[in-house]
Formats: C-alpha cells, sequence, structure tokens
C-alpha cells in the first residue's frame, strides 16, 4: 500500500479493493483512495481532498457507487461513482455518528451505534436510498457501542467487538436479538 493508514474504510467493487481516508502515520487525515487491483498486482492513487477531510468517515459500496458517511462534516452523507468521477449528495443521517458500524441489507444501508458528542449511541439508522430516507430503530443494541464492525449474512446483522468484549447477532427481518458478552 502506498501510504499506511489506520482506521480507513475499505470496499470492494468490481474486483478492486479501495482503501478511502484513515489517518496517515503524523496522525493527519489522507485525502486519497487507495485503489488496488488483485489482477495486475498494482496500487493507484485518486486525490479525493475536496471529499475526504475528515479520518473517521465510513464508506459501504451501493452498486459501482461508494456510499460515504462522515467525509467532510460527522454528518455528510454522498455517494461516489468511480466511472464517471462523481459525488451526489444524500440527505444526512438523523444523528451526528463517529465511528460507527456500517453495513447493507437489501439495498439499505444501516449505521449501527457510533459516538455523538459525549454519547455512545445504541441506535441504530437505516437509510433507503431508493426514497433517499432515513430511520431511526431506537434501543437497537442493549448498551452503546463505537469501534465495532458490523457485517449482514442473510438477514441477520452480525456485530462484533474486541476491544469492547461484545458480540451481537441479530435476526433483522424478526428484530429478535441474541446478546452475547464476552
Amino acid at each position: 500500500m502506498p501510504i499506511a493508514v489506520s482506521v480507513p474504510s475499505v470496499v470492494q467493487i468490481d474486483g478492486r479493493i479501495y482503501v478511502i481516508g484513515g489517518a496517515t502515520e503524523d496522525g493527519s487525515v489522507c485525502q486519497k483512495i487507495q485503489v488496488f487491483n488483485p489482477s495486475l498486482e498494482l496500487w493507484s492513487l485518486i486525490d479525493m481532498s475536496s471529499i475526504i477531510r475528515r479520518k473517521t468517515l465510513r464508506a459501504f459500496p451501493l452498486g459501482k457507487r461508494i456510499f460515504m458517511v462522515g467525509s467532510r462534516k460527522p454528518r455528510d452523507a454522498l455517494t461516489y461513482n468511480f466511472r464517471t468521477c462523481r459525488e451526489a449528495s444524500n440527505r444526512q443521517p438523523l444523528d451526528s455518528r463517529l465511528f460507527p458500524g456500517m453495513t447493507s441489507h437489501h439495498g439499505k444501508i444501516w449505521l449501527v451505534g457510533g459516538k455523538s458528542d459525549d454519547r455512545i449511541l445504541e441506535t441504530a439508522e437505516v437509510y433507503d436510498p431508493s426514497i433517499d430516507r432515513w430511520n431511526t430503530i431506537v434501543d437497537f443494541l442493549p448498551r452503546g457501542l463505537y469501534l465495532h464492525g458490523c457485517v449482514t449474512i442473510t438477514d441477520f446483522l452480525d456485530i462484533r467487538s474486541l476491544f469492547w468484549g461484545y458480540n451481537m447477532v441479530t435476526n433483522i427481518a424478526s428484530r429478535c436479538a441474541m446478546h452475547v458478552l464476552l
């Protein structure tokens, strides 16, 4: 990787890996997207200084675009299309979230937990790009959580945090949750 970074967002689109933002060794914001093409074993850099201004941004693939939250301000939401090199603004999340978990389910983006000012959030927000609307699910987590990962497997949302000693598996369809504290 050309630039060493910590806490980047990493997504895969069209067989390429996009390492987005993060903090450089001196603690500054990496305003580039580092793209790895495994078939060529080649890295390239895309300057995104007009978009990436925060270390805490989160990104997730949305079709052929990348959906980013918190790139300029904690509540920014935009999509970026790498084929056309264009960005488009989306409706902002309802709450400011630093370091939330991010995943998708049936074409909707989920932001889970995170930190807002001095609060650690136990809510989730779900974004439906077809209608450009966010909905909040109150008390989604049994306790506040940030700096964690999320992944969706079929209808189950798996949330893990080794740092906080926490696992949770939720059936999104029925909203039943099984919480496991490590």
